[in-house]
């Protein structure tokens, strides 16, 4: 398995990922108190998408998929400060988020490939913000398919999974949101994961 995730993490490289480090699954911190944050009016996607709270899984399923898995990748891009500070209206901003969502469904698709069938990406932010914020609503609370069935993932973040925490203990530097300084040169990061047995 070494071979293989030296593999992924030279292809997510090869994806445009600024960063791609290895993490024991066992270093993915998972907390209600992320979610909660999600619900206190600190996102915008707050209850408009299948894979957001709280209709997302919540943190104690997350914790119980997790225990089945031992090796994670970790990959992330960086953008300028910026664009993130745009928002949900920007197609900058989209973009951003969108390639974080295409960048772990290619890798979640390679590992696959590979014969780790149950490989599982999640992404950054949310995936209505990232795909579908010029539609009404999410299709999939409406009872029907997603429009990008290929791409959509939860993301850390909504199903509990404490992003700072896990940068933190992959090594990649980060800055908090709200703590973002006014120098146009600063550069955030966006992560998402894949798991893999």
């Amino acid at each position: 398995m070494a071979h293989d995730l030296d593999k992924y993490l030279q292809l997510a490289r090869e994806l445009g990922a600024d960063e791609a480090v290895h993490l024991a699954v066992d270093h993915i911190p998972v907390d209600e108190k992320v979610v909660a944050d999600c619900a206190g009016g600190n996102c915008e996607g707050y209850g408009l998408s299948a894979n957001c709270p709280p209709h997302a899984q919540p943190p104690a399923e997350t914790r119980a998929l997790l225990a089945q898995y031992k090796d994670a990748l970790l990959v992330g891009k960086r953008f300028p400060l910026e664009v993130m500070q745009k928002g949900w209206d920007s197609r900058e901003w989209r973009g951003a988020f969108h390639s974080i969502y295409k960048l772990v469904a290619k890798l979640e698709d390679a590992v696959r490939a590979d014969g780790h069938t149950r490989a599982i990406a999640f992404a950054a932010g949310s995936c209505r913000a990232a795909f579908c914020a010029g539609f009404d609503t999410c299709t999939v609370l409406e009872g029907e398919p997603c429009r990008f069935p290929k791409l959509a993932r939860p993301s850390m973040e909504g199903v509990g999974i404490d992003v700072y925490a896990a940068m933190e203990k992959a090594g990649i530097d980060f800055t908090r949101v709200g703590e973002w300084s006014e120098d146009e040169e600063e550069m955030v990061t966006l992560v998402g994961l894949v798991i893999v047995l």
